[in-house]
């Protein structure tokens, strides 16, 4: 079962949880919204500096900022419930790592989808 609650005894993901989300992926190839998950923990671990990334390969924590980008654009692409959120992480993410002409872009789709949203607009134009 996945964690829910954190306290002292039980933190709220763990890497079983992350082994048993591989598993369910694996089975369910094509519910790509699982993925979403997993491709932001694999970013953000992937993006911790050297001790830090050391100290969580010690915990079974490992990840990879490229790996966590590829899940996420295919949610984006072929996920189901999970694409617009998606998009919204991978415009600032996509900022992060200076890929400014793939923000705009994915926050014109945006855009296009939903008109009234301004902020959408605005990042698109940048």
């Amino acid at each position: 079962m996945l964690g829910i609650e954190a306290n002292d005894s039980h933190p709220l993901f763990t890497t079983n949880d992350l082994a048993m989300l591989t598993h369910f992926f694996n089975r369910c190839t094509d519910f790509h919204d699982a993925e979403l998950t997993i491709g932001l923990m694999n970013y953000v671990v992937g993006s911790l500096p050297l001790p830090a990334k050391m100290i969580a390969a010690t915990m079974g924590v490992r990840g990879s900022k490229k790996r966590g980008l590829e899940a996420l654009e295919r949610v984006a692409k072929e996920g189901k419930w999970a694409r617009d959120v998606a998009r919204m992480l991978l415009i600032d993410l996509y900022k992060r790592e200076k890929r400014f002409d793939d923000a705009a872009k994915m926050a014109g789709e945006l855009a296009e989808k939903y008109p009234r949203n301004y902020l959408f607009k605005q990042l698109s134009r940048r």
